[in-house]
C-alpha cells in the first residue's frame, strides 16, 4: 500500500512538473509574439546605426559606464528576432524566479498577470523600448539569478562550492554594469549576504566575498567613465546630482515623480496587494486579539489608499487642489509603512524574511533616485519587480490551496491583458511595417512622407522629436541625409499613398 502511495505521489509530482513546463512554454511563446511587435524607437535608432558603433569605438567615454547594458542594446538593435528572443526569455525567467522564491511555489499566474499590468509609463520605457529593456530589465535578470541561487539562505541554509566561487565574481562584475541605482543595490546585496552568513554560521562564505569583489571591480569600471565626473561637476547638459541642495531636491523629486512610480500608480498591483494583506491580517486576528486596534488602523489604510488613487486617476479631479501631490505623497509613505508593519503579523520566519528582504530591496533601489535628475518610469521597473514578489509572497501566505475558481479568474484576467496588449501593439506593428516598406521604396527621393505610429503613450518617443533624432532615424533606416522627412498621421498617410 505504501509502495502504491509512493508511485501515486510520484505521478502527481510528474504531472505538476509537466503542467509547469507547459505553462512556461506557452508563456514564452506568447511573450515572444508580443515582444516581436515592439518597434525600435528613440535612442534605439542611434544604437542600431553608426552612432552606436562610434560610442563603442570611444569605449562610451563621456556617455556612461553601463558597459553591459550598452553592449546588449548594440546587439538587440541589429536583429529584431534576436531582440525578441532575449526579451521573451528574460521576462519568462524573471517570472520563474519570482515563483521559485515564494515559500511553497504555488502560483505563476499572479506574477504573470502583474507583469502585464505594469503601469504603462514603466512598461513602455523598460520593456517596449529596447534601450530601456537592455538596462532596466536585463540587469534584473542577473540580480534575480543571484537571489535565486541563494534562495535557501531564507531557511538558514546556503552553499559555498568551488563552482560558485568561480561563477559569483563574474556574476557580480556583470550585474553592476547596467544601471547606476542597480549597481549600488548589488553592492548592498553583496555586503548583506556576507554579514548575514557571518552572523548565522560564524564563518566566511567565500563565494559571497568574491561576488562582492567582482561587483567592486565592475563599479570602479563603471564610475571611472568621465560622464560621471561631468555630472558631479554640473557640466553634463542632461543629467545632474542634487548634492548641494540635497534636502530640497529630494523633496521635490519625491513629490513630483517618485511617489507616483514607487506605488501610487500601480493601480492593479495595489488593489491585489491590499486585498491579500487584509486577508493576511484577518487570519492573524482570528488567532490573536492583542493588536486588534493596530490591525484595524492598518486595514483602514489598506482599503482607502488604492481607492483614493483610482478616484484621482479616473475622476481627473485634484481633491486637495495644489496640495494634492503632497497629500498623495504622504499617503504613499503611510501605505508602504503599513505594508511593512503587516509583515510582522506573519508567524512563519521564512516568509517574514523574504518579505522584509523584498521591501528592503525596494527601499535600497529607491534611495539613489532622490538625488539624480531626470528620472523616468524605466528607473522603477526593478522596484516594481520586487513589488510583484511581495504580492506573490502575501498570496502564498493567505491562499492555502488554489481553488479552480481562483485559477479561472487569474487565467481569464491574464488572457484579457494579453489580448489587450496584442490589439495595441499589433496595430503599431502594422503601421511600423508600412513605414518601413515606404522607406525601402522611396528613401532616395527628395521628400519622404511617413506615417506616425499610433498609440504613442504605449511607446517611448516612437517618432523623431527633433533634428538630432531625425538624423539618427535616417541613419538607422538608411535614408539619404539630404532627404526631407515629413511625419503625418496614418490616416493622412494612406490618403497620400492613394494619390
Amino acid at each position: 500500500m505504501n509502495h502504491g502511495l509512493h508511485i501515486t505521489n510520484g505521478m502527481v509530482m510528474n504531472l505538476k512538473k509537466k503542467n509547469k513546463l507547459l505553462f512556461y512554454g506557452i508563456l514564452f511563446f506568447l511573450l515572444f509574439l508580443l515582444c516581436y511587435l515592439f518597434p525600435y524607437s528613440h535612442d534605439d535608432w542611434a544604437w542600431g546605426s553608426r552612432y552606436g558603433l562610434e560610442r563603442l569605438e570611444t569605449y562610451f567615454k563621456g556617455y556612461n559606464g553601463r558597459w553591459a547594458g550598452n553592449l546588449v542594446v548594440l546587439a538587440l538593435t541589429r536583429s529584431n528576432f534576436f531582440k525578441t528572443l532575449i526579451m521573451s526569455f528574460s521576462l519568462t525567467f524573471l517570472i520563474f524566479c519570482i515563483e521559485e522564491l515564494t515559500h511553497k511555489k504555488k502560483t505563476y499566474l499572479l506574477p504573470c498577470l502583474l507583469l502585464l499590468a505594469t503601469p504603462i509609463l514603466i512598461f513602455r520605457e523598460a520593456i517596449v523600448w529596447t534601450a530601456g529593456f537592455s538596462n532596466y530589465v536585463a540587469s534584473m535578470v542577473f540580480v534575480f539569478l543571484f537571489i535565486y541561487m541563494n534562495k535557501d539562505i531564507f531557511i538558514g541554509k546556503t552553499k559555498d562550492t568551488w563552482g560558485r566561487r568561480l561563477f559569483f565574481p563574474i556574476l557580480g562584475f556583470i550585474s553592476v554594469l547596467f544601471v547606476e541605482h542597480v549597481t549600488l543595490y548589488v553592492l548592498v546585496l553583496a555586503l548583506l549576504s556576507i554579514f548575514y552568513y557571518l552572523l548565522q554560521y560564524k564563518k566566511v562564505n567565500w563565494s559571497f566575498v568574491l561576488y562582492f569583489v567582482g561587483s567592486i571591480v565592475g563599479t570602479i569600471l563603471m564610475f571611472s567613465n568621465s560622464a560621471y565626473s561631468n555630472i558631479s561637476s554640473g557640466t553634463d547638459t542632461y543629467r545632474s546630482i542634487g548634492l548641494s541642495s540635497f534636502l530640497t531636491s529630494s523633496i521635490t523629486s519625491y513629490f513630483t515623480t517618485i511617489y507616483k512610480y514607487l506605488s501610487a500608480e500601480n493601480y492593479v498591483l495595489n488593489v491585489v496587494l491590499s486585498g491579500l494583506v487584509l486577508l493576511s491580517l484577518y487570519r492573524y486576528l482570528k488567532k490573536e486579539k492583542r493588536y486588534e486596534k493596530i490591525i484595524y488602523i492598518l486595514s483602514t489604510i489598506l482599503v482607502i489608499y488604492p481607492i483614493y488613487n483610482l478616484v484621482l486617476r479616473y475622476s481627473g479631479i485634484s481633491l486637495f487642489l495644489k496640495y494634492t501631490k503632497y497629500i498623495s505623497g504622504l499617503f504613499t509613505v503611510i501605505y508602504c509603512l503599513s505594508i511593512l508593519t503587516s509583515v510582522f503579523f506573519i508567524k512563519e520566519k521564512a516568509k517574514r524574511c523574504k518579505l522584509l528582504f523584498a521591501l528592503i530591496s525596494i527601499i535600497t533601489l529607491t534611495a539613489p533616485l532622490f538625488v539624480v535628475t531626470p528620472i523616468g518610469g524605466r528607473c522603477f521597473f526593478p522596484i516594481y519587480l520586487f513589488w510583484i514578489w511581495v504580492v506573490s509572497l502575501f498570496y502564498e501566505n493567505v491562499i492555502q490551496e488554489e481553488s479552480s475558481y481562483i485559477k479561472v479568474l487569474l487565467t481569464s484576467l491574464l488572457v484579457f491583458f494579453f489580448i489587450y496588449l496584442f490589439c495595441i501593439y499589433g496595430y503599431v506593428f502594422k503601421v511600423d511595417n508600412a513605414r518601413k516598406k515606404e522607406i525601402e521604396e522611396h528613401k532616395t527621393e527628395e521628400t519622404l512622407i511617413l506615417p506616425k505610429l499610433p498609440y504613442t503613450k504605449y511607446m517611448w518617443c516612437p517618432d523623431p522629436v527633433n533634428a538630432e533624432f531625425l538624423n539618427r532615424f535616417k541613419s538607422f533606416y538608411g535614408i539619404d541625409s539630404t532627404t526631407k522627412v515629413k511625419f503625418v498621421s496614418y490616416k493622412e498617410w494612406r490618403k497620400e499613398v492613394k494619390k
